[in-house]
Parts: C-alpha cells; sequence; structure tokens
C-alpha cells in the first residue's frame, strides 16, 4: 500500500501536526510504503499537484494544512486529518469566513474520507458542516515516547509548569488562583505585557521559559511538582498526555477533549472559575499523588505511536 503524507509549507515555530506525523512515522513505516511531501507555496499550485500525483499513491493523506488539495484530487483515494475548526469559528468573520468555510471546509470534507483528533472536533465539523457522523473517524494524537521519567531528574516541591500563554491557555485566571500560594510558576511561552502586569499584580514567584527544545521541554515536564493546563478550548490537549508520560500529576479543565484525554487520571476543574482552580491547585500541592502518577503513566501508553500508528493502519485498510 502506497501512501503519500501531505504536510503543509513549513513555518517557523509551528510544527505541532509535523512532530505529531514525525513521531508515528517510524512505526507506520512497518506497515505500508510511505512517502512524505511539504507543500510548497512559492512554487504554486499546479507545480505541487504535479509533484504530489507523481507519486501515484493509492492513498493521499492531508495531514493538516492544506484542505484545499482535496479539491484536485482523486476523491476515493483521499483522506483529511482535522484537528480543530476553531480559526474558522473564533477569527474570521463575514465574505472571507463564508470563502474560506466554503473551499478549505465544506467543499473538500464532502469529498474526502475524514480523519480527526478528538470526539469534540467530530462534533464541531458535524454541527458546522453537516458531514454525517459515519464518515468522520476519530484516531487521536500520540504522545512522544522521548516524554519519559527521567531517573537524575527530581520534582521540586511547589513548581508548577504551565504549559502556554496564548488567550485559550487561560494563564490569567491560573495566576490569580495563585495569589498567596507558596510557589514557583514556570510558564512556557512568550508572555504579553497584561500578563507580566497581572504577574507583578499578585506578586508570583515565576520564571518564563521561551523557544525550548523538546530535551529541554522534557525536563521541564520532570522538575514540575504539577501540571496546570487548564484551557478553556483544544483541539485535542497533548501537555496532559506529555505530563503524564513523564510522571507528573496534571490538573486540567472539566471540559471536552481534555476530561476525554485525561481519562480519570488527572484532577479536574472548572477553567472560568479563579476559586475551583486556587482549591484544585492547593489540593494537589498537599496530598499524595502517587495514584495519580501511577494511573498518568498507565493512560499516556495507550497514546503510545505504536497505538495510533496502528489505528491509522487499520483505517486505511477497512477504507482503501
Amino acid at each position: 500500500m502506497k501512501v503519500l503524507w501531505i504536510f503543509r509549507q513549513p513555518a517557523q515555530g509551528v510544527f505541532s501536526i509535523e512532530n505529531l506525523f514525525g513521531s508515528l512515522e517510524p512505526e507506520m513505516r512497518k506497515n505500508v510504503d510511505l512517502s512524505i511531501y511539504c507543500y510548497q507555496r512559492k512554487k504554486g499550485l499546479f507545480h505541487n499537484l504535479r509533484a504530489i500525483k507523481s507519486h501515484d499513491a493509492d492513498i493521499y493523506h492531508i495531514t493538516g494544512g492544506t484542505n484545499f488539495l482535496a479539491l484536485l484530487l482523486p476523491a476515493k483515494k483521499t483522506i483529511i486529518t482535522v484537528h480543530d475548526i476553531d480559526h474558522y469559528l473564533l477569527t474570521l468573520k463575514g465574505i472571507k469566513k463564508y470563502l474560506f468555510g466554503l473551499f478549505w471546509w465544506r467543499i473538500p470534507l464532502r469529498m474526502s474520507r475524514i480523519t480527526c483528533i478528538s470526539q469534540l472536533t467530530k462534533e464541531k465539523i458535524i454541527n458546522n458542516f453537516k458531514i454525517p457522523a459515519h464518515r468522520i473517524k476519530v484516531i487521536s494524537n500520540c504522545v512522544d515516547g522521548r516524554y519519559q521519567l527521567l531517573a537524575d531528574v527530581e520534582p521540586i516541591k511547589n513548581r508548577i509548569l504551565q504549559v502556554g500563554t496564548k488567550k485559550n491557555k487561560n494563564l490569567e485566571r491560573v495566576i490569580e488562583a495563585l495569589a498567596g500560594i507558596d510557589c514557583v510558576l514556570v510558564i512556557v511561552g512568550r508572555l504579553n505585557d497584561a500578563q507580566q502586569m497581572l504577574l507583578e499584580k499578585h506578586k508570583i514567584k515565576h520564571e518564563n521559559l521561551i523557544d525550548l527544545d523538546l530535551e529541554q521541554l522534557i525536563v521541564e515536564y520532570n522538575k514540575a511538582s504539577l501540571v496546570t493546563f487548564i484551557s478553556t478550548s483544544e483541539g485535542f490537549g497533548l501537555p496532559i498526555l506529555e505530563a503524564q508520560a513523564t510522571g507528573t500529576p496534571v490538573i486540567t479543565s472539566d471540559i471536552e477533549p481534555m476530561r476525554g484525554i485525561s481519562n480519570g487520571c488527572a484532577t479536574l476543574t472548572d477553567p472560568y472559575n479563579a476559586s475551583d482552580i486556587r482549591q484544585s491547585i492547593v489540593k494537589l500541592l498537599s496530598e499524595d499523588t502517587e495514584h495519580l502518577i501511577i494511573s498518568g503513566l498507565n493512560n499516556a501508553k495507550s497514546y503510545s505511536a505504536r497505538c495510533i500508528a496502528n489505528d491509522y493502519y487499520n483505517y486505511y485498510v477497512d477504507k482503501f
């Protein structure tokens, strides 16, 4: 079976999709004849199309970011993986939203087979684009196998790791919740001026880490006594699994998809209630977390590259 994975144009600092499928690639090559193509915007649509079709694949798998290509590829051989549709839902307006929705989402999704990374994303596709549920297969993201417990790194008491600073990552409520708590908040991601001011207002001891490589991030997970990933919205929520795979307890949102992904192996809290977030943090900092660590490690194993690659392979065989 010849499979071509089609990636978006490479861009600095944008690599989540590439990392996901990069983790799956070694496992997938055990079962299929896999090739990879990265879209090259400067060379134009038809140059890219000729290059893609030259692979003469049995399956053209659009991994994300180039959905429009499905308009020009054989419908019976094409898969689109959808990670989320929040850009369409929350950012675009007017005629731009209509045209983007038509040529990026509605027509391509009707012409192709579809996988998505969570049940929540599936429901959004159904509700916004009227795609029948039976045409959409949920295949989760995998956690990179390099996320592991490090024998030479000990967790530091009251060191809290916050992954992400964008609006949906809910850093502002986490800061508010931490006021008066003796801890160090380690924030991964660039802070804006308002966030800096809020940290100063509430006198939060903190470190701000930017542009970490994977090895450095894994060390930070291992150094933390807990991870806060209390987002208001996510397509998936991979930091939950990254934390669990490194043996670090997690506080996450009591909403989907975070609730389902954490699978009873994390402390759940109301992402819109700073008081509830505070109570969850205080409780987790003070109680024995061994049960969360052990159950989290086991949960992360079910999202290994081998398991998720096998899900994709079975889908390829079933549909093609």
